[in-house]
């Protein structure tokens, strides 16, 4: 039995799947989508506003100048594809719909998303590694850091299904149930903690950890001044060479504090995490962090400068497994999503789902190779803009 491919048919179905896999990025602060037209570019500026100094007394001190910040959100296309005509023949398909659309949908969702909670974890200045049973509390703990930057907007939690397992066996009766049961269920809510709505994905990815174990001794090895500098150098002798560090892991250093959107301290350590795998050398490691700043209005670090000597500490214990999960303010993580520009000679459908996410689904001709293609393509972007409103949470496992 040969499918009747239709574009209407086929990508509203997988537009469904697509959405309801997405607890992450339909939470998120999707502001940008009506500025990302078709044929404008792939990029979109965020401009983040200075803040004045303030003074007592008649005479006004310091710079009078304005001086903004930007970060930048890169849209990337993702699509799967399949050989219609031949599956349709060699498989007969009855209901293309769940045997393609639905499973095609769920994968490509899940590498986007995963993609969006890997980001968050890799930037949030907070990583929290759950130290007790008593989960709850350092929950409350979490969320309090995003509180004390001066975070005002709806926050969220989002971890994985294990984590949501331990989180909820350690204290179930502390969620606040959704109104409708039936969220729970379809929509992947767990219910509300701490004025914070939190939901349960497997794209929330786990942590392995590298070989490296630092010792007492470990110091920044170099100083660090340089606005946007990515490059942290620790130094230890304890430290004989080939160790590695596997992108995500965390350190901090004494000293080195959050700060709020205006740049003063929050009395917790920042946590510099490494953006990409590291192997060590005899007696030091340099790992790859996100863009460190020291002046308003990016200022991401207290102090002026990281001095050579400072301690470092290690946040992931080596040779170790974490769960993960992550929390934020919904205001401080971008998603853009827009539409692709059409293909000559196809027939071609986009569908828009949440006001949010646009799925463009083509069939063509591959004259090539005697075949029909059908096509589903996305082209979507996230950003996590002020990382002092965010955390990622840890819980070891192994």
């Amino acid at each position: 039995m040969a499918y009747n491919f239709t574009t209407t048919s086929v990508a509203v179905p997988f537009v469904a799947a697509f959405e309801s896999s997405l607890p992450l990025l339909m939470n998120s602060n999707k502001q940008l989508d009506k500025e990302f037209k078709e044929g404008t570019g792939d990029t979109m500026t965020m401009i983040i506003p200075d803040h004045p100094e303030v003074t007592e007394g008649a005479a006004v001190a310091g710079s009078l100048a304005y001086q903004s910040g930007s970060v930048t959100l890169t849209l990337t296309q993702n699509n799967v594809a399949i050989n219609a005509s031949a599956v349709v023949r060699a498989l007969d398909i009855h209901n293309f719909d769940d045997q393609v659309a639905t499973p095609y949908g769920a994968k490509l969702a899940s590498k986007i998303q995963k993609g969006a909670a890997v980001d968050i974890q890799r930037k949030a200045d907070h990583q929290l590694v759950f130290a007790s049973a008593d989960l709850f509390n350092e929950v409350a703990d979490a969320i309090a850091v995003i509180d004390d930057a001066r975070s005002y907007g709806d926050k969220f939690g989002i971890v994985s299904p294990q984590m949501s397992a331990k989180i909820a066996s350690s204290g179930f009766k502390f969620f606040n149930p959704s109104n409708q049961i039936s969220s729970i269920f379809k929509k992947r809510e767990l219910g509300e903690f701490q004025n914070a709505m939190w939901y349960t994905t497997p794209d929330v990815p786990a942590l392995t950890t590298g070989t490296l174990t630092l010792t007492g001794a470990a110091v920044v090895g170099t100083t660090i001044s340089a606005e946007g500098s990515t490059s942290l150098k620790i130094d230890d002798a304890g430290i004989a060479g080939g160790e590695t560090i596997k992108a995500g892991q965390a350190f901090t250093i004494d000293g080195s504090e959050m700060v709020d959107i205006y740049g003063e301290s929050i009395g917790q350590l920042v946590s510099f995490v490494a953006q990409a795998d590291a192997t060590a050398t005899a007696g030091t490691i340099t790992i790859v962090v996100k863009p460190i700043y020291f002046v308003k209005p990016m200022q991401n670090v207290s102090g002026t400068e990281i001095t050579a000597g400072a301690a470092v500490n290690q946040v992931h214990e080596a040779n170790s497994r974490y769960l993960g999960g992550v929390i934020y303010d919904k205001q401080s993580f971008l998603f853009g999503s827009a539409k692709l520009a059409p293909i000559s000679g196809t027939d071609e459908k986009t569908i828009t789902a949440g006001k949010a996410l646009a799925v463009k689904c083509t069939k063509g001709p591959d004259i090539a190779n005697g075949r029909e293609i059908v096509r589903w393509d996305t082209l979507t972007g996230t950003q996590l803009v002020r990382s002092n409103w965010a955390v990622a949470i840890w819980l070891k496992v192994a």
